[in-house]
């Protein structure tokens, strides 16, 4: 009787911790939710934003479309705003010319010709810019003078992040292709995925969509442009879809490997199960296109990674930011922060030491010159390392127009001005005597030569102001400068 009172009470205490447990978990679940609605109501496009978005964009697509007839061309939205994924203060959108295949599909690369006569038709006396590609495309830009966010218009004033009263269409000229193997150019393919995301998706899913690109966008990993190597819009449209939600995708991102050591490291996603396995996977890919950490198998061409683009980098910021929401979910993780030097001067401490140079970016394409802004960072990084600066941290930002950020975090410490500078063997005298010709003063030690050198820089501000006058860099920016350190 004892022993069956003692096993009443210990299933007793044992159902106590399991339903304390298991409202922890719904309180937990609760807050995380709170936090998601708080931030879509942040980034979702009200209805009144969506009608004064379809008018603007209507009226744009009208004028084109009469320049063709409809067994020419056909003019529509694509991009984000097609899916209905797209984000509340997007001034942008993409226009789809698309050209007859049976009619067009020899003069491919002739499309871009054809089209920008056509608009210069459509909009004479307006600036219709061409911006060089695969398959060049155009750009024109609106002024808008009344900013509608949420319930609240702005009069000639930007919010929210959004710098000017700029509204941006890219038109791009692209063949109707029925499936992605007939396509004759990368931009072909657009439709296919926009379709693709609409079929697979609810109105649940598309909110999720737009909660994983303001989280990237928060955490600067958005975007597939080669000076960001970051995740697409599409590659979070399939992720979201795959994973059946963003805190699912979240929860499935904080179990993927840190490090990629090897192929079979990757994380691979093949929503539509084409390939067995990932050895078929790496197989059939063309393999300059799975370099990635993480290979997305693109859902409507089984040869395409479509996340060909990610950074080991930028795959591991990902992870962690992942890994820190769900462990402490806030709604700062979707709030895009403005880095200023102020706010980078107030992390300075005397162990760390703040160095930051201003970049005026070139004129051009903004992969093409957000590539070579990365590059001019990227060379003078390199410098400070090579001469033996330990960086705590380094980074840049773009507003995307004129202005970029450079800035390096670098111990306090002063640099010994004598360095070591290690040689060959004793036994290899052919290096041995050139080394001893390059420096004067050389010693011995375990049968290897090393030389006492002064070293040319003891101070990174003294390299820094250097660095910004190299041909390297000064071929890449408009202008550069050293703004403190």
């Amino acid at each position: 009787m004892q022993c069956f009172n003692q096993r009443i009470l210990v299933n007793y205490i044992y159902s106590l911790y399991t339903l304390d447990y298991g409202m922890a978990d719904k309180i937990k679940s609760e807050k995380l939710r709170k936090i998601l609605d708080s931030v879509l109501l942040d980034i979702k496009p009200s209805m009144q934003e969506e009608k004064d978005l379809n008018a603007r964009i209507s009226s744009f697509v009208a004028k084109i479309q009469k320049q063709f007839s409809n067994n020419d061309a056909k003019v529509f939205l694509g991009g984000s705003g097609a899916k209905g994924t797209w984000l509340k203060n997007s001034y942008d959108a993409d226009i789809f010319v698309m050209f007859n295949y049976k009619k067009f599909a020899d003069k491919s690369m002739g499309l871009s010709d054809i089209l920008e006569k056509r608009l210069k038709a459509a909009f004479k006396g307006k600036k219709i810019s061409r911006i060089h590609g695969s398959r060049d495309y155009f750009q024109a830009i609106e002024k808008v003078s009344k900013l509608v966010i949420g319930n609240k218009s702005v009069n000639g004033k930007s919010v929210n992040n959004n710098p000017n009263a700029d509204f941006t269409f890219e038109i791009v000229p692209i063949l109707d292709i029925k499936q992605a193997k007939e396509a004759k150019n990368i931009t072909d393919v657009s439709p296919l995925h926009a379709s693709w995301v609409k079929k697979n998706s609810n109105e649940k899913l598309r909110d999720d969509i737009r909660l994983a690109k303001q989280f990237c966008k928060s955490t600067a990993v958005y975007g597939a442009e080669s000076y960001i190597n970051g995740f697409s819009g599409y590659i979070l449209e399939i992720l979201v879809i795959y994973h059946k939600g963003f805190t699912n995708l979240l929860n499935a991102a904080s179990k993927w490997p840190l490090e990629i050591n090897q192929d079979s490291d990757k994380v691979i996603i093949d929503l539509k199960k084409y390939y067995k396995n990932k050895t078929e996977v790496l197989f059939n890919v063309n393999k300059a296109k799975t370099h990635s950490p993480l290979i997305v198998i693109d859902p409507v061409q089984k040869d395409r990674n479509a996340a060909a683009a990610l950074s080991d980098e930028q795959y591991r910021n990902f992870i962690l930011a992942a890994k820190k929401f769900l462990a402490a979910p806030s709604k700062d993780f979707f709030e895009v922060k403005e880095i200023t030097l102020d706010a980078l001067k107030k992390q300075e401490t005397a162990n760390k030491r703040l160095y930051a140079l201003e970049a005026s970016s070139l004129a051009g394409k903004r992969d093409v010159v957000g590539a070579k802004l990365m590059k001019a960072f990227e060379h003078i990084k390199t410098k400070l390392a090579d001469n033996h600066f330990n960086l705590h941290h380094t980074c840049w930002s773009w507003d995307k127009k004129k202005t970029a950020l450079f800035w390096f975090f670098i111990d306090g410490k002063k640099l010994d001005p004598v360095i070591i500078q290690s040689g060959p063997p004793v036994a290899l005298k052919k290096h041995a005597a050139e080394f001893k010709k390059k420096y004067k003063k050389t010693f011995v030690k375990d049968n290897r030569l090393y030389a006492k050198a002064k070293r040319k820089y003891v101070d990174a501000g003294v390299l820094l102001k250097d660095a910004v006058n190299d041909l390297y860099v000064k071929e890449r920016v408009k202008g550069i400068r050293v703004v403190y350190g």
